[in-house]
């Protein structure tokens, strides 16, 4: 145990922390982040990125852990979102879900968790 400690400190010091954020990458659930607020879209080319932001949840009892990304699939005229952590490397990144190439419409907006049990948040409308 004492080895992995070690080596993951050597890496922050020589700037590999994107490294250590790689490997400790983690999908979780919705207990884990709590209540999900998404912002205005804003489009960039064929791309919406959303921003996210989480309160509440079991994320705030670890300091250490940090939110590293969001990952869209759209199917039909729904979006499922995963949330990924992290160990912390740095300042945290905001967390943007970023949707690529969809056509304009109402969509369903669900999470899902790593065991494959969704989550309705809301509608979202896509121009």
């Amino acid at each position: 145990m004492k080895i992995f400690l070690l080596i993951g400190i050597l890496l922050v010091y020589t700037g590999c922390s994107s490294v250590i954020g790689g490997l400790t990458r983690e999908q979780i659930d919705k207990a884990y982040v709590g209540e999900i607020a998404i912002g205005p879209p804003k489009r960039l080319n064929e791309i919406i990125q959303f921003p996210l932001s989480f309160s509440g949840g079991q994320w705030r009892q670890n300091s250490a852990i940090c939110f590293l990304n969001a990952e869209s699939k759209t199917r039909d005229k729904e979006i499922r979102i995963k949330i990924f952590t992290s160990l912390c490397s740095g300042d945290p990144n905001p967390m943007v879900l970023q949707i690529d190439s969809v056509e304009p419409g109402s969509y369903s907006l669900v999470f899902e968790d790593p065991d494959g049990k969704t989550h309705y948040l809301q509608k979202i409308e896509i121009k």
